[in-house]
């Protein structure tokens, strides 16, 4: 076929690189709006008809100098040369060539020509073949098998990242438990602070080892400590009671990272128990952005979890954590990803606001206090701030729902009970000053 015969004015009205091996140019004439969609494979290049642009990565400057050259040209014909596709463009007296080829190099594989690009035309097409109906065909069925491409790729890529998260949170949970075993040494530190104190009088600077008789045991017994001969044993003492103090201070908040631990093991758990059963696309692309949250994108650096959890940590009633969104995005990711079935959902009614997670056992009902400092909480992030009297929703997090395509943060909630809450100013007082950000 002659490539002078077409007639047809295809114009470029925009050039898309939604992945580095896909090339969209929305074409426009004849009364019809199209997309060419190219795409550049290992071995070849093909070629089809979509009815709107593909979304994708922002334009580089690849794509910028792309524009620049073909936006406002016309399409002229399509040729098949030597395992790739080369594009005759003309503009004024300026013929153009974009050949699509596969190379090593990926920013290569969309290059720009004034010349004929060498190879063997193998086919060649004038632009009209974009109007047939065998080209949109074509172009679906390419989207629908870089769709499954895309997804078997995301899927091995959040196994991995699931794999390095979860190994490093056991690593992260046996270091805890470490810390753990050292604080139960604090009894054993005071009482050696405290046999130290009771033979101080026959102790000086300068002493080592000595013996002397444990009347706190049951039965007593002598024992032997080893002291350090270039300090005071008073001091001694004074350390060994401070560090004792310091150990048995830090259990709580040793206690405290080891159920957080415990609790984002499960949901990362679960989240490789889902994707190995078959996850679908869209919960892919959620996992993958919660991921992306959590994790670093190189490995041996720290997760952008341990820098920022997309929650603050309060501390309600009995010592128990109230978890509670920054922001909308954040609200997603803790409801959605941190968040396990059965534990308590929380929002303040009708505004904006974060929103507020309480950590419950299976089957546990959340005890009243609970309940009321976590609404209170929820009352104070949120549009209603200040007001003494806000309505809270509450639910088990299995009935929260994220809708296809809402905004950050919106969600659909099912079997919702309210509470009517009577603001308490001492209550949420208390409740910020325990305020922790890890």
């Amino acid at each position: 076929m002659n490539e002078a015969a077409t007639g047809l004015a295809l114009k470029v009205q925009r050039v898309d690189r939604p992945r580095p091996d896909l090339t969209a140019l929305s074409l426009y004439g004849a009364g019809q709006r199209l997309v060419l969609l190219i795409h550049v494979g290992s071995a070849s290049a093909d070629f089809g008809v979509l009815g709107e642009r593909p979304r994708g990565a922002p334009a580089d400057d690849r794509v910028r100098q792309l524009r620049k050259r073909l936006v406002g040209s016309r399409l002229h014909s399509l040729s098949r040369i030597d395992g790739g596709l080369s594009l005759r463009l003309e503009r004024a007296q300026e013929t153009i060539f974009l050949l699509a080829r596969p190379t090593a190099h990926e920013g290569e594989r969309f290059r720009l020509f004034d010349q004929p690009p060498e190879g063997a035309a193998l086919d060649v097409w004038p632009a009209d073949v974009l109007l047939e109906a065998r080209m949109l065909e074509l172009g679906q069925a390419m989207v629908g098998a870089l769709g499954e491409e895309e997804s078997a790729h995301r899927q091995r890529t959040l196994d991995k990242a699931l794999g390095r998260a979860l190994a490093k949170l056991r690593r992260r949970e046996k270091a805890i438990e470490g810390d753990l075993a050292r604080i139960d040494e604090a009894p054993g530190l005071r009482s050696d602070a405290q046999l130290i104190l009771a033979n101080l009088g026959r102790l000086k600077r300068g002493s080592g080892e000595f013996k002397a008789m444990d009347w706190t045991l049951d039965p007593p017994r002598e024992r032997t400590l080893a002291l350090d001969g270039r300090l005071d044993p008073k001091d001694q003492a004074e350390r060994l009671f401070h560090r004792a103090r310091r150990l048995t201070r830090g259990r709580a908040v040793a206690e405290a990272r080891l159920a957080d631990a415990h609790r984002e093991r499960e949901r990362l758990e679960a989240s490789q128990a889902e994707l190995g059963e078959g996850m679908d696309d869209e919960r892919q692309r959620e996992l993958a952005a919660a991921l992306g949250e959590a994790l670093s994108a190189r490995a041996g650096t720290k997760t952008r979890e341990e820098a920022r959890l997309p929650y603050r940590r309060y501390l309600g009633s009995g010592g128990r954590p109230v978890l509670v969104g920054r922001g909308a995005r954040d609200n997603d990711a803790l409801t959605l990803y941190h968040a396990r079935p059965w534990d308590l959902w929380l929002h303040a009614r009708d505004v904006e606001g974060a929103h507020v997670i309480v950590p419950c056992a299976r089957g546990e009902a959340c005890p009243s206090e609970l309940l009321v400092d976590a609404a209170s909480l929820a009352a104070h992030h949120s549009r209603a701030r200040g007001q003494p009297l806000v309505d809270v929703s509450y639910v088990a997090r299995r009935h929260v729902r994220k809708p296809k395509g809402s905004a950050p943060g919106a969600v659909r909630v099912e079997r919702e009970k309210v509470l009517g809450l009577r603001v308490d100013p001492d209550r949420l007082a208390r409740l910020l000053k325990t305020r922790s950000d890890r």
